[in-house]
């Protein structure tokens, strides 16, 4: 508990279409208190425009921003603190998440591995 690291995230690159594009990581589901133990601080969202934010009580993280302009491919970078996870993996099924206006939302799970000392 206590300790912090870091995973990355490859978003890929995007031909550009209209209104917001956002990827995110959920330490914690909006409207869920399934809660894995583990804490999303911060983010960094590459050189591609984006604003990064961290949700309240680190529930999560983003990489938002608005406009039609296509962008590159990225990397996502988390910042995770263990609050209480248990030791061994832990999977979050819907846990990395893209919404592209003109295109839909898709979801895919993150795998943390967590070792006792």
């Amino acid at each position: 508990m206590g300790d912090v690291g870091q995973f990355r995230v490859q978003v890929p690159a995007y031909a550009g279409g209209k209104g917001r594009v956002s990827y995110a990581a959920h330490a914690l589901m909006p409207g869920s208190d399934d809660d894995r133990g583990y804490r999303f601080i911060a983010v960094v969202c590459g050189d591609a425009g984006f604003t990064p934010v961290v949700h309240y009580e680190d529930r999560g993280v983003v990489c938002s921003r608005i406009g039609q302009a296509p962008h590159a491919a990225f990397e996502m970078v988390v910042t995770v603190v263990n609050a209480d996870a248990a030791d061994g993996e832990t999977i979050m099924p819907k846990g990395l998440g893209a919404l592209v206006y003109d295109v839909g939302s898709t979801a895919a799970p993150w795998r943390i591995y967590g070792v006792a000392r």
